[in-house]
Parts: C-alpha cells; structure tokens; sequence
C-alpha cells in the first residue's frame, strides 16, 4: 500500500496512511474560517449549474498548470504547451525561477501532521514545491486564481508538517504563494511572501479548536445487475475497501 492515499469522494477530500484518516489542509482551512463576503455574493449571482461549471473549469486549468509545473521543476526543461494561455503562464513560472535562483528539493511532496499536544487535528496535503530560493528553504504554493488570506494558513501547515518530518524550525522556512499574470510583453507573476509572526500560529491553533473534523461515508460495493431484479449493493468502510482492493493508485476518486 503507498504510504499516503489521497481519497476524494463526493466533493471532499481526505489523505489515508498507516490505517490513519488525514483530514486535507484545504478542507481545513476552508471549514475553519468564514467564508468571505465576495465569495457568497458570487454564489448568490449565479446559479448552481452555473457555479459548478465555472468550477469544474478553473479546476482542470490548475491540475493542468500544476502537471506541467511540476514536470518543468522536475526535469529543469519544458515544451511549451500548444495551449496559448497555459505557455504563458508557464513562462511567468520560469521567470520566476530564475529570478529567485530556485533550486527544487522536492515536487508535489505529501506532507502528514499527526496531531499531538502543540495542535490538535491529523493534516495533510500535498506541496507544491519545496526548495530553495537564493539559498533559503522555501515552500511555494501555486494558485492560478487571486491569493487571498486563507492560502497563508494553507502553507502554515505544510511548513508545521514539514517541521515535524525533518525537525526543522517551521519558522526557519520562508513561506510563498505564485500566480502567473496574463502579461502582454515579458513573463511577470505575482509572489506573495507570507511573514508570519506568533498571532498568525494562535490563529491556527483556535481553527484546529474550532474544526470539527469529518470521516468519509461508507463506499457502496455493487453485486452484478440484473434485469427486472432491485440492484444489491453493500456498504463498506472506505478503509476496509482501501486495504482489501490492495489499491496501487495514490488517488482514489469516488465521485
């Protein structure tokens, strides 16, 4: 079994490790702050077919920047993409790098807190880049959409996971959200450095206090259909049906 499985259903997410439920940091962060204003008047303003294609869409956009990226920081060369938008994007990206002398450590590293005395809640989630950025340890997280407050706690906790794997200080790694810029002459981007002091870490601790936390719903195993005959199924625990398919897969996606 890999060590850590992300498991998607319904629209949630989880990570499963070790017979352990992981509760996602984006979920976490999402369930524990209020959602802001702009955003509710967004839902209200559209419909819910109309929502969850615009959804959909912003989704596959940034699976597909975050495949090429990972791919470019991983093999230090990129073809440009036949998709316009996309290569440019990925220009700003490589600008970025060799503004910031970026050396790659590691590339969409799954990260795992377990909960202990300090914080309360089983996290983990995958990093987008870990590295170093004119030599200093760097976390960088891409967003092809606005950077806003709650990204900050996003990589908050990556940094406390990645101090509990190593022992390094969490406050020893300089902490970065990218978005690429849809630039007319030269490749730019935005970097937002996140400086966090103690408040911003007793923020996170009255978020792990307030999140309640959710496990998957039993997965519904089909026997075979037959006509004119009620369809039979049973309901199996996610992690009974994880350690009985003997799953290979790091994502599972049950949507």
């Amino acid at each position: 079994m890999p060590k850590m499985i992300q498991f998607n259903m319904e629209g949630n997410r989880w990570y499963y490790a070790n017979g352990v439920w992981y509760a996602s940091v984006t979920s976490f962060v999402d369930r524990s702050r209020p959602t802001p204003t702009h955003l509710l008047d967004w839902y209200k303003k559209n419909s819910k077919q109309e929502t969850d294609q615009i959804l959909r869409d912003t989704s596959s956009y940034g699976t597909e920047f975050h495949d090429l990226a990972e791919e470019f920081m991983q093999c230090g060369i990129l073809a440009p993409p036949k998709n316009y938008r996309l290569a440019k994007h990925l220009a700003s990206l490589a600008q970025f790098a060799y503004d910031y002398d970026v050396e790659p450590l590691y590339t969409e590293i799954r990260l795992r807190y377990d909960a202990d005395e300090n914080f309360g809640v089983n996290l983990a989630g995958t990093c987008d880049l870990l590295c170093k950025m004119n030599g200093k340890l760097a976390i960088v997280d891409y967003k092809t959409g606005n950077i806003t407050d709650k990204h900050k706690y996003q990589i908050m906790c990556y940094a406390m996971a990645y101090s509990q794997k190593t022992g390094i200080d969490k406050n020893d790694i300089e902490l970065y959200n990218f978005r690429p810029k849809d630039w007319r002459k030269n490749p730019t981007y935005e970097l937002k450095r996140w400086h966090v002091n103690q408040g911003d870490w007793e923020i996170l601790d009255a978020m792990s206090k307030l999140f309640i936390f959710e496990y998957p719903k039993p997965i519904r195993e089909f026997e075979e259909f037959t006509l004119r005959q009620q369809p039979i199924f049973n309901n199996i625990d996610p992690e009974k049906w994880i350690e009985k398919n003997d799953l290979e897969s790091s994502v599972i996606n049950m949507d």
